[in-house]
């Protein structure tokens, strides 16, 4: 893929994000679409799919979300292909972004590691020898 295509490609991703994001809050009447969040898209270079990378509040209840989405994905390209001025609107396939639970977690356990240190370093200081 040349660097042109490349860049066309990702315009057309970051678009697609954009308004879907706005799609959910305002067209679909579904609650859990006001808690997602779409962290990506990645067109495929045909156009004809496109992968949304999804993170939501509520964790719980993401694989009920991502079923709601997937089924809903037919209606959201029909309202996109009104917005964007593209010759093939893409298949929209909802998948879930583990990257920022990973990272939350990953935050935490270092947060309770330096917790941890903190606190044998104030046990060792209190039992120096004299």
């Amino acid at each position: 893929m040349s660097h042109t295509s490349f860049n066309r490609m990702q315009r057309i991703a970051d678009q697609i994000q954009r308004e879907l994001a706005v799609l959910l809050t305002t067209k679909a009447h579904d609650p859990r679409f006001h808690t997602v969040s779409i962290t990506a898209v990645d067109v495929s270079p045909d156009m004809a799919n496109a992968t949304v990378l999804i993170s939501q509040l509520d964790e719980q209840h993401i694989q009920a979300t991502l079923a709601a989405l997937n089924k809903a994905a037919g209606f959201l390209r029909y309202e996109l292909a009104h917005t964007l001025n593209l010759r093939i609107t893409p298949k929209l396939h909802f998948i879930y972004d583990e990257s920022i639970s990973k990272a939350d977690r990953i935050d935490r356990l270092i947060n309770q590691a330096i917790q941890e240190e903190e606190a044998k370093g104030e046990n060792k200081g209190e039992q120096t020898p004299k």
